[in-house]
């Protein structure tokens, strides 16, 4: 996987850049990046993604936080990695966060090719993910979210669960077994 690259800007693509690595240029999708001057030294972190036509688009980020929230929202269903980057690149990061961790759904449907609809379930999966980083969370709520989602469970699943249950004094490995019992898993 290519996951960043440091080069110059050589062209602009109908998507974003070509960006020379040494003698190799890559085609990297992003129109904050069509912005940029030819000659201009880029540095970027990357997502590759494969199409159901096979084809690979590579995507640029100008740091981890926007690569990290582009992963989170391509997972989410009726999401593909096209609209995930047109929400990345729709508004600062912050707003961004703040618009799921407030439930702000139309912050999204301005996002072309984003209903009401995909915007409710980007919100409801990943509220809780995001709420310790824009305050209100604690970061052990991270954790346990966290570990259940990469078990599969949605947000709402998880909240479910937890809001039946006391916590306190329990380890985090403890929680997320009284949690999966709670679900019957």
């Amino acid at each position: 996987m290519i996951a960043y690259l440091e080069g110059t800007i050589i062209a602009h693509s109908d998507t974003g850049i070509v960006v020379q690595v040494g003698s190799v240029g890559y085609d990297v999708m992003s129109s904050r990046l069509k912005d940029r001057a030819v000659g201009e030294f880029v540095s970027l972190y990357t997502a590759l993604h494969v199409g159901g036509d096979n084809q690979p688009i590579l995507l640029g980020f100008g740091s981890l936080e926007e690569r990290s929230i582009y992963w989170r929202l391509i997972k989410v269903p009726g999401v593909g990695p096209k609209t995930a980057l047109r929400i990345v690149e729709s508004a600062s990061l912050d707003s961004l966060k703040r618009a799921i961790v407030e439930g702000d759904y139309t912050f999204f449907t301005r996002v072309k090719g984003l209903g009401k609809k995909n915007a409710q379930k980007i919100i409801l999966e990943l509220k809780n993910i995001l709420v310790d980083s824009v305050g209100g969370g604690s970061p052990r709520n991270q954790v346990l979210y966290d570990a259940l989602h990469s078990l599969k469970f949605t947000s709402q699943e998880i909240d479910h669960a937890v809001s039946k249950l006391d916590l306190t004094n329990l380890s985090d490995d403890q929680a997320i077994k009284l949690i999966l019992q709670s679900m019957g898993k």
